[in-house]
């Protein structure tokens, strides 16, 4: 029979799942519309991209001060006041006259998403490692590596959310926008983030206490530096790098390919809303898989192959957009979607380590160098210590994704509007390729070629040999 707590943990995974389907539903269903909204402009691309970036430019400067505050307040009340904030934007969309209508809408979903994915991501990090402690503790065992492998399958669970709303918006914007016309694709969104806060309201519940995180922040501060090590300092900026130019790739495809082959390959927003949807469906599934596969060559490692296909499949793109088929762009898309899943899986649970590990890898250090017993009390607060800044490290990390999802956009569509989208294509894949050659060798600089997986308990077997030299 399954214990409280895997009960509890299966619960806030689920419900993770549901919330940002919800959020990635909304951020994709506008796809397939640019293109007959920006047509009139004499910058296409570059509206287009606009209208896509507002939503990205707005969350990435809240990243950060949204983790502060879901640190202070709690996970909860900032994923709540994020999904209904969001609600609230997607109502006024189909009222949007104009452009620059449409640019301040997005940027109002843009600040819903900016304080909900910080929290959240902090939250699935902090239930996975009390879960695993509290059956850790039972059992007397280690917890490094399988802390990993159950962080990696709880952040893959999540993906597969993220993935699904992904596929879902850009399918169903452009059906219902057909059938039904503006209103009902935003109807649909504003729908699931209603119904994804009351889940949260009413089905999750924290690991932690708002009032005793409140109460830890004012006696020790939020001080990010002394919260991490330098193993979990170097993790959490290689993640934030990858996803920056890995989620770029995502970004070019909905804001920029949409318009491009609206206008230029004469294909219909039905048929531009089922490529995007293939790639993002193809993200979803392989999830599971790559959780596995991330067990064997590490988070870095999987981060360097999802930038290989991803390179791979813009090259593809290039060669294909020549001479168009919808086969040939639906097999591109399933390349790219395959690498943005391995990026989003292995960057994503590469920085939630930091979350785990960062506050208690010196107070285990200091335990053993010590030889001394901790009370319960003392215990407690080592690892409330590892949650005070866990939604700051998510916000840091969340700050690099939408800088990417909304900034590469935007300066490729001035480039698009210059040199053309196919040699946009072309040259961000020749980008990518040495970027995945970067990674790929720094892994193996850094572990000696041992690829072995980043876990926490090597970090505190490292932190524990410092401190005894």
């Amino acid at each position: 029979m399954p214990s409280n707590s895997n009960q509890t943990f299966a619960r806030v995974v689920v419900v993770a799942a549901v919330c940002v389907f919800s959020t990635q539903f909304g951020v994709t269903v506008v796809a397939p519309l640019l293109g007959g909204w920006v047509a009139a402009s004499e910058t296409p691309f570059l509206v287009a991209a606009l209208i896509f970036s507002a939503f990205t430019l707005v969350s990435a400067p809240l990243g950060v001060p949204g983790g502060v505050l879901s640190d202070r307040l709690g996970r909860k009340p900032l994923v709540v006041a994020g999904l209904l904030l969001y609600a609230a934007a997607s109502v006024l969309f189909p009222f949007s006259d104009d452009p620059y209508d449409w640019i301040f809408v997005r940027a109002l979903q843009g600040a819903g998403a900016g304080l909900f994915f910080p929290a959240v991501s902090a939250l699935l990090a902090e239930v996975t490692s009390q879960d695993h402690e509290e059956r850790g503790e039972e059992r007397g065992e280690e917890r490094g590596g399988e802390q990993g492998e159950e962080r990696g399958r709880a952040f893959s669970v999540y993906n597969i959310g993220l993935g699904v709303g992904l596929a879902a918006g850009p399918i169903s914007g452009g059906l219902l926008f057909e059938a039904f016309g503006i209103f009902v694709p935003f109807l649909f969104c504003v729908g699931f983030a209603v119904l994804s806060a009351v889940l949260v309201a009413v089905l999750v519940q924290e690991p932690r206490e708002p009032r005793e995180r409140s109460e830890r922040r004012r006696g020790g501060g939020l001080a990010l530096g002394l919260a991490l090590g330098e193993r979990e300092r170097r993790a959490l900026g290689t993640a934030c790098v990858v996803i920056f130019f890995g989620i770029g790739v995502a970004a070019i495809m909905e804001s920029l390919f949409s318009p491009f082959a609206t206008n230029e390959l004469r294909l219909s927003t039905g048929v531009v809303g089922a490529v995007l949807s293939a790639m993002l469906a193809v993200f979803a599934t392989l999830q599971l898989g790559f959780s596995r596969l991330m067990q064997k060559v590490g988070e870095v490692g999987i981060s360097a192959f999802g930038l290989f296909l991803c390179a791979v499949g813009l090259l593809m793109l290039y060669f294909v957009t020549s001479v168009p088929s919808v086969l040939g762009l639906l097999l591109v898309s399933a390349v790219l979607g395959a690498g943005l899943g391995a990026v989003s899986l292995g960057t994503l649970t590469l920085a939630s380590d930091a979350v785990g590990a960062g506050g208690g890898v010196r107070g285990e250090g200091e335990e053993r160098g010590k030889g001394e017993e901790r009370g319960a009390g003392e215990e407690r607060g080592e690892r409330e210590e590892r949650g005070v800044g866990g939604g700051k490290v998510m916000g840091i990390y969340y700050t690099a994704f939408y800088a990417g999802l909304g900034g590469v956009p935007l300066v490729c569509g001035v480039f698009s509007d210059i040199l053309g989208a196919r040699r946009l294509f072309l040259g961000y894949a020749v980008l990518l390729f040495v970027l995945a050659f970067a990674v790929w060798q720094g892994r193996v600089l850094r572990r000696g070629k041992t690829p072995a997986p980043f876990n926490t308990e090597v970090a505190n077997k490292t932190q524990e040999e410092k401190l005894c030299l």
